[in-house]
């Protein structure tokens, strides 16, 4: 996952015309992402409950359960991009994408791509005239 985002990025950057190269570099990237599994609240319940009364005394049982519909569970991936200038921030970005836990290589890596690349689109920052 790692070296995906740091390709989009790069892939991203260059089409913008800025140039990949090492220290002393003009501008410094840095990202990090976290995911997290989207709650499911699809499911189908089923419940059985039943009293008897006897005498003064009660007695009672019940039974629940709850099956899933789909069990693919979503997973949140959430992308977030740094760019500073000489150890100052200069932009900050942040954007997600959900998809399922068996996802496709090709799937993942055009999620991602499509996510860098709207991040991206609103780097640099405009200038207030």
């Amino acid at each position: 996952m790692d070296n995906r985002i740091k390709n989009a990025i790069e892939s991203a950057l260059t089409r913008q015309l800025f140039t990949h190269q090492a220290e002393p570099a003009d501008l410094q990237v840095s990202y990090h992402f976290t995911q997290q599994e989207k709650a499911n609240n699809s499911s189908f319940s089923i419940g059985l409950g039943g009293a008897k009364m006897v005498g003064n005394g009660r007695a009672g049982i019940g039974l629940s359960t709850s099956i899933p519909i789909d069990s693919d569970a979503t997973i949140i991936t959430k992308i977030f991009i740094d760019i500073s200038h000489n150890n100052t921030a200069i932009w900050h970005g942040t954007d997600t994408y959900e998809g399922k836990g068996d996802m496709s290589y090709q799937d993942k890596e055009d999620a991602i791509t499509t996510t860098v690349n709207r991040l991206l689109a609103n780097f640099p920052p405009t200038k207030n005239k």
